[in-house]
């Protein structure tokens, strides 16, 4: 079953507030947006799972620790899914004003997480799906 975030754009119109989520591009993402994100990722990685570890609070503040597992099972970007799985660990910083979310930092060693999932080398050597 392909994850969407129907049942959730309620839930998370309330909580997330849309100034600065990504931080990237440093603007803030309309809901639209975000949903596209995420289901870009769903779309990826179908079946991603996020154990979390520990989580510290501080004033208007959350870290988070947690150990990520994905398979590669879906086209990532122009590229065809490798069917690999991985377990990688991160930490994600929240922020927020006003009792939703504001915005957050999210830190992962990508280079070796691509490498694992063989998508450096997709990369590297350009090949991407055939139309």
């Amino acid at each position: 079953m392909k994850r969407t975030l129907t049942a959730l754009q309620n839930t998370l119109r309330q909580v997330i507030q849309f100034i600065k989520i990504h931080q990237i591009h440093g603007r803030a993402l309309n809901f639209e947006e975000f949903a596209m994100r995420l289901d870009y990722t769903f779309d990826s990685f179908p079946d991603i799972g996020f154990k979390i570890l520990s989580a510290i609070t501080e004033e208007n503040s959350v870290a988070i620790t947690w150990i990520m597992t994905v398979t590669n099972n879906g086209k990532n970007g122009i590229f065809p899914p490798t069917g690999k799985s991985i377990r990688a660990t991160g930490s994600t910083m929240y922020h927020f004003s006003n009792g939703k979310v504001f915005g957050h930092s999210q830190f992962i060693e990508k280079t070796t997480t691509m490498k694992e999932l063989e998508l450096l080398n997709q990369c590297k050597n350009e090949t991407p799906l055939s139309q």
